[in-house]
């Protein structure tokens, strides 16, 4: 049997966004909501650095700061599109791995229809988001097994059909 998620929690004061409709204005709650996200990673020099890091335990620092993420913030409608483009190590795909529940944030948050998926305190696993994600390398998600991962985007299939779908896959 499957553990049951944890309730998702609500923001309080989700701001609705205004959308042009024929003849006024209609507001929504954003599908997707990035506040004030960020995302800092250790560069360790050496292999041994890390060793040595863990061996001081703050005493000395072993690594430099290397934010690929600062105070990213927007809001998007339900069926609007956003592409995201930069340069190599501008954060695109850190971005992309946090909404989609892959990478955590240092700092921020992620809703999805007003409820917090990504913050320092809540942190709503991949398989809970309904988010899809094609990889640039086409990575597996680690925690999930290989039918698993195939059986992945079919969200709204019942979950046999969808295994067995999976199943049909794997086989050719």
């Amino acid at each position: 049997s499957t553990p049951t998620p944890p309730p998702l929690r609500r923001e309080r004061g989700t701001s609705p966004l205004a959308i042009p409709v024929p003849g006024g204005i209609r507001m929504v709650t954003p599908a997707l909501s990035v506040r004030s996200l960020s995302k800092r990673f250790e560069i360790y020099e050496r292999p041994v650095d890390r060793l040595k890091q863990t061996l001081w335990r703050g005493r000395r620092q072993f690594y430099r700061d290397f934010w690929a993420l600062r105070d990213v913030g927007f809001a998007l409608a339900p069926g609007q599109v956003l592409g995201v483009i930069g340069r190599n190590g501008s954060g695109k795909t850190t971005l992309l791995r946090i909404a989609s529940g892959i990478e955590r944030p240092t700092a921020g948050r992620v809703l999805i229809n007003g409820d917090i998926v990504a913050s320092t305190e809540v942190f709503v696993p991949p398989e809970n988001r309904n988010v899809g994600l094609m990889f640039q390398d086409f990575a597996l998600f680690p925690h999930l097994n290989i039918l698993d991962n195939v059986a992945f985007g079919l969200r709204g299939v019942p979950r046999q059909d969808a295994y067995t779908a999976a199943r049909s896959v794997l086989q050719r």
